[in-house]
Order: C-alpha cells, then sequence, then structure tokens
C-alpha cells in the first residue's frame, strides 16, 4: 500500500497536465506514492495525456466540478497521506515532500501563495474577502485558505466528510478542519502563471463558496445563528403579547396597537421558539459529529432533565389550552355559529396548544440528541462507546474514525 497519494483534479486541462504530472513524477522518484488523475468529463485530451503518465484515470461522464472530483479521487485513494494538486501548472510540486514530512507531526499541512501577480485582480479580491471571512468564522489561523496545493492525513480526511462539488471544496476543508481543532501547520510557496485558460468564473464560484461558507457557519455556530436570535424574537413576542392581553391596547404617540399586534406577537412567539428548539437540534447534531468543540451552551443542552422539564411544560400548556379551546368552541357552537367575540382568548389558546405540541416534539427529538453525546462522551473527547481511551475519534456517518494523536 502506497503511503502517499497525489489526487489531480483536471477538466479541460491539456494544456497544462502533462508538465505537471511530469514534475510530480520526478519529485516522487523512489517513494512509496500512487498518481491519481480524476477528468471530471473533459471535452479535450486531458484523460488521454494522463494515461501514460499517472498511476490511475478516473473519468467522469460529465462534468460534475472540482469537489466532486477530488471526492471521487479520494475513494480509489490508498495512501496514508493525501495530497491535493491543481492540474494547470500554477503550484509547484517540488513541495509535496515537504508537506508529506510536516504530515508526520500534524493533522492537516496548507500552502499559502507568496506572490500574487499571476491572480488576476478580481480574483485576488475575491480571495481576499473570503480569506477575511473564513478567517473570521472559523479561526483559520493560516494565510490562504484557498489555495490548490495542500495535504491532509487519510482518517482526517474521511472525518470531515465532505460534501462540496465545485470551487468551494477549499473552503469547506479549510472551516472543517479549523472548527474540529485538527493540527495544521502552512508552508510557504510560489505561485506561478497558468498553463491553459482558467475554469475559475469570479462571481459565481466566489458566491458559491460563501453560500458554503453560510451554511457551515449555521452548523458551527448555532448559538448565534439560531438560538439566540430564537430567544429573542420568543421573548419579544411574550412581553408584547402578554401586555396587550392585560391592557387591551397600546397607545404609542398616534400609533394604536390591538388586535392585529397580539396576533403578530403570538406569532413571533411561534417562530422564535421555533428557531431556538432548530438551533438546539444543530448544536448537538455538531457536537456529536466533532464539528464543533463543546461549549457551556451544549452543556445545559446535554442535561437531560431539561427536556423532561420541556415535556413537562409543554404538557401544561396542552392541559390548559385543550379544554379552553374545546369551551370556546362549545360556547360559539351554541350559538349557532354566530359573531365570534373571544377572537384573543382562542387565538392565545391555540398558540398554546402549538407551542405545547412543538415543546413536546422538540423534548422528545432533544433528548435523543442529547443522550447520543452522552454516551460517546463528547466532553471527554476520548472515551468512545467502547470504553477505550487510546483514541481520540470524529463520528462521521455513524462510525468512529481513529485519529490518533
Amino acid at each position: 500500500m502506497p503511503q502517499i497519494s497525489v489526487i489531480i483534479p483536471a477538466y479541460n486541462e491539456e494544456a497544462g497536465i502533462s508538465a505537471t504530472l511530469e514534475e510530480v513524477r520526478e519529485v516522487l522518484a523512489g517513494k512509496s506514492a500512487e498518481i491519481i488523475v480524476v477528468d471530471d468529463g473533459s471535452t479535450d485530451k486531458t484523460a488521454e495525456l494522463a494515461q501514460d503518465l499517472s498511476d490511475k484515470v478516473i473519468r467522469h461522464v460529465t462534468n460534475r466540478g472540482k469537489g466532486a472530483a477530488m471526492r471521487t479521487g479520494f475513494e480509489a485513494a490508498n495512501g496514508e497521506y493525501i495530497i491535493f494538486l491543481d492540474a494547470d501548472g500554477t503550484y509547484p510540486a517540488m513541495f509535496i515532500p515537504a508537506i508529506v514530512q510536516k504530515l508526520d507531526e500534524v493533522d492537516a499541512v496548507f500552502t499559502y501563495r507568496t506572490n500574487r501577480e499571476h491572480i488576476p485582480l478580481l480574483n485576488q479580491f475575491g480571495n481576499w474577502l473570503i480569506t477575511r471571512l473564513i478567517k473570521k468564522f472559523s479561526g483559520f489561523t493560516g494565510n490562504d485558505p484557498l489555495s490548490g496545493l495542500y495535504g491532509l492525513r487519510r482518517n482526517v480526511l474521511k472525518a470531515i466528510s465532505l460534501e462540496s462539488s465545485t470551487f468551494a471544496i477549499e473552503t469547506e476543508i479549510v472551516v472543517k478542519i479549523s472548527r474540529m481543532r485538527f493540527t495544521t501547520a502552512e508552508i510557504p510557496i510560489t505561485y506561478r502563471p497558468r498553463l491553459g485558460e482558467s475554469k475559475l468564473r469570479p462571481l459565481r464560484d466566489g458566491w458559491r463558496i460563501l453560500r458554503v461558507l453560510v451554511d457551515l457557519l449555521f452548523i458551527f455556530q448555532p448559538f448565534l445563528t439560531f438560538i439566540l436570535p430564537g430567544l429573542i424574537i420568543a421573548a419579544t413576542g411574550l412581553c408584547l403579547a402578554g401586555a396587550l392581553a392585560i391592557k387591551g391596547t397600546i397607545y404609542f404617540d398616534h400609533v394604536r396597537l390591538s388586535l392585529h399586534t397580539f396576533l403578530t406577537s403570538l406569532a413571533l412567539m411561534l417562530l422564535g421558539t421555533s428557531t431556538s428548539a432548530y438551533g438546539v437540534i444543530i448544536d448537538l447534531y455538531a457536537v456529536r459529529h466533532r464539528f464543533k468543540k463543546p461549549s457551556r451552551v451544549t452543556r445545559m443542552l446535554t442535561n437531560l432533565a431539561l427536556y423532561k422539564n420541556i415535556r413537562n411544560l409543554s404538557l401544561f400548556l396542552l392541559c390548559i389550552s385543550i379544554p379552553t379551546l374545546g369551551y370556546h368552541f362549545i360556547r360559539w357552537a351554541g350559538g349557532g355559529f354566530g359573531p365570534f367575540v373571544a377572537t384573543k382568548s382562542w387565538m392565545l389558546s391555540l398558540t398554546g396548544l402549538l407551542l405545547g405540541l412543538q415543546g413536546v416534539y422538540t423534548s422528545i427529538t432533544g433528548r435523543i440528541f442529547a443522550k447520543d453525546c452522552l454516551d460517546v462522551d463528547v466532553f471527554g473527547g476520548v472515551v468512545d462507546n467502547l470504553g477505550s481511551t487510546d483514541y481520540q475519534y470524529t463520528v462521521c456517518e455513524g462510525k468512529k474514525v481513529n485519529t490518533s494523536r
């Protein structure tokens, strides 16, 4: 089994694939390594040129994207150290041995481009903006999260469970590596002129990268994106609904708040509690799969007594709301279904019913996730379900992936 697998995704790269592969072969001469080229639906001679200069050529029937090609290459790789390299000649393969050497010490090795004169100005601005956002939200300590040359240990690559199919793959890798607290190193490299036409479309691909970053932000920061906003919205609706239920009508200068505002406040209560409930599930899911470090919020959410209290409170709301709704309906029916005058009481009871049902469902779902987190000891981080303390592991698709420290 080779120690090193170099994966080269390529799409219509006949201008640079041969030079890239020849350089990689020269660098890896005498080493236990394999070179895998994934032809992502090229319409030129990329695959034919790569056939004699690589160990494996895998062809996609259609163009599926850089990320999809990289994931295909990883599935076919056998090496313990996985190196990704662009096929356009911009990244010197001479740095691969240095990356491999660093991988003996850390989980992932990134490179950063010390020169930018060969990058178009619009791309430079996009790189700068995305780099700032990634460093801000993920805690990435490097300088160049969008570099096309980097290496990861095989078990680490399994653990982060890549999903992106486009140029956003680098963003996903960097954010997950950073948020999951894997150890990293960085190597400076010289960026060379491109061989052939660039496939990167700054606006389209920049938007895709930002979208992936936002999606990952929801997973890694559920307290800030779901739980806290939900609590604020719910509290606002509760205070406003309470004030209107007591006073009936509130005046602010020439503004009159009455029935419609009351109904809106009830809607805010439902929206806020739903949002917070989603945040609870996302937080537990992210911690369970090692996408984020357990926080004080997580410790509170893994307290099983919390879900018992939520369930009991929800059942209490149901016990009040259902009879009240029944009472109003019977009175309305007894009056021949004429004008309905208990609108506020009816809507308040209906909201209580919905909140009660939502609370019951949340208590069941949340307890399942919380118990799962406790079963694998997410706070200790080194104890698995079998009681072994030999490995720290990351859970991916229900399986344990050992990541020796």
